[in-house]
């Protein structure tokens, strides 16, 4: 399925969604990613009438004030993994690869966000054109390059855990 795109904010955008499926339960924005847990449909032979199920809309600006979306189920294997945790225990398994991908990162994630740094330390970055820095400043977090000497604000994201 392709993007579907109109002349609105992302703001508009997600008011849109929201106004246009009204059986889906609960919400929660991360950042590009609208989660929603929507209702099964009943006339499917393996959903009872109160199963829920895990579907993401991707938000996508495509400048000139048009923002799209594209509509993804869990049972597609998404790979994206921010769906929020509390979302995994109330809606029926479709996959549980990707379930358990949502877990590791939000693992990750704590385990980043639980990281302790001091002036003077270096850390190797992954991910990222720059290897190696040395902390500078911890709050925020900033380093020099190790090879160029220059100054970067260092996200968690390319610290390994």
């Amino acid at each position: 399925m392709g993007w579907l795109a109109s002349k609105q904010s992302k703001a508009q955008l997600v008011n849109e969604i929201k106004r246009d499926n009204p059986t889906i339960t609960e919400w929660s924005l991360v950042g590009n990613h609208l989660w929603g847990l929507y209702p099964a449909h009943e006339d499917h032979a393996k959903f009872k009438k109160d199963d829920l199920l895990i579907h993401v809309f991707l938000l996508k600006s495509f400048g000139n004030g048009e923002y799209g979306y594209k509509c993804l189920c869990e049972s597609v294997h998404p790979c994206y993994y921010t769906c929020p945790k509390k979302f995994l225990t109330k809606a029926v398994v479709l996959c549980q690869d990707w379930r358990d991908q949502i877990i590791k990162y939000h693992a990750n994630k704590a385990a980043r966000n639980n990281l302790t740094f001091s002036i003077g330390q270096v850390l190797d970055l992954v991910n990222c054109s720059v290897k190696q820095v040395r902390v500078v400043n911890v709050s925020p977090l900033r380093g020099v390059d190790t090879k160029t000497g220059q100054l970067y604000r260092i996200p968690k994201k390319y610290i390994p855990v």
